[in-house]
């Protein structure tokens, strides 16, 4: 099943001009950052206080995540995962590319996102770079 994906302006990070969240379904599970030559795609670790909420376990919107990108573009992809300022965990992935390529790799991916969260997670805590291998999340 396909989901309406929203994009959506945000002003949640204060370092930030040019941010958005992506909304799929009844949640907020991407923010998208933005500048001169790039930007950053990363899970969404907590709300702007309107719209929907963030999606509500971390570890399988990580996973979600991860898993979406090696079907999308491979496992030649780098993955961080981080922690950000309260220590909450989020997945990122960074290019050089359009603002108008975000967009259009945001709305794909959280399609894709939608339609695979319902699998487990197998995260543990660590920090790094990761991998999607076989499904799974590995060290790099």
């Amino acid at each position: 099943m396909t989901q309406h994906v929203r994009i959506v302006e945000s002003t949640k990070f204060h370092h930030a001009k040019r941010q958005w969240r992506i909304e799929a379904g009844r949640y907020t599970l991407l923010r998208l950052t933005y500048g001169q030559t790039g930007g950053a795609l990363k899970t969404a670790t907590i709300g702007d206080g309107w719209g929907r909420p963030i999606f509500p376990e971390p570890a399988r919107l990580i996973e979600a995540m991860a898993v979406s990108v090696q079907n999308l573009a491979g496992p030649q992809v780098d993955l961080w995962l981080n922690k950000d300022s309260k220590g909450r965990p989020f997945l990122e992935i960074t290019a050089e590319a359009s603002l108008k390529d975000f967009f259009d790799g945001a709305t794909l991916l959280a399609i894709e996102m939608t339609a695979i969260l319902s699998r487990p997670a197998r995260l543990d805590g660590s920090s790094g770079r990761l991998a999607c291998a076989n499904g799974a999340l590995v060290a790099a």
